[in-house]
């Protein structure tokens, strides 16, 4: 089955507000009692903070086999850090992102980004973070200007702001 897969949501979590726009206010895990704690970083401001972050899957059918896909990771990426993740098949990368971008819940562990935590604040995360695939999520039918549109506007932005921030953005990317 799809035990452990995932997050437990109700058929309609999609129609929910929630899904498209977070929970509301963003909380931090200091706040909440959680184990992770941002320490400060003379490099620049912590997006990404880990600790002892690990997933167990069931194997098969059997609930007392499992396999650790990610195994007490702790790290911390800073806002302005591009980050790449490799390693080979099996490794755990695609379980470590879904887990950081709080598509799948920890078995153990906790991170923060921007501050919220994926296990007590999984709608701000979705909310506060984009994660490109390595497949193409581009349309060759759309312009530069209109995938930003609809990126932003899936993420919560109203067009008004859209419409404004847009523009700037083309140049500073030279995309215009």
């Amino acid at each position: 089955g799809l035990a452990g897969h995932g997050r437990a949501e109700p058929p309609w979590f999609f129609l929910k507000p929630s899904f498209w726009l977070g929970d509301g206010a963003c909380r931090s895990a200091e706040d909440d009692g959680a184990s992770v704690r941002p320490r400060s970083n003379s490099a620049g401001e912590l997006g990404i903070v880990s600790s002892d972050l690990s997933k167990r899957f069931s194997r098969c059918c059997s609930m007392r086999r499992t396999v650790r896909a990610v195994d007490g990771l702790s790290l911390s990426i800073n806002v302005s850090e591009i980050f790449c993740l490799l390693g080979h098949n099996g490794a755990g990368k695609t379980t470590l992102i879904n887990m950081v971008t709080a598509q799948l819940r920890p078995s153990e562990g906790d991170a923060l980004v921007c501050g919220s935590s994926v296990n007590l604040d999984a709608g701000t995360v979705r909310k506060r973070y984009g994660c490109c695939p390595q497949h193409e999520l581009l349309y060759p039918e759309l312009s530069a200007h209109e995938h930003l549109q609809l990126f932003g506007m899936l993420k919560g932005r109203r067009p008004s702001e859209l419409n404004a921030l847009i523009p700037e953005l083309l140049d500073q990317l030279a995309l215009k």
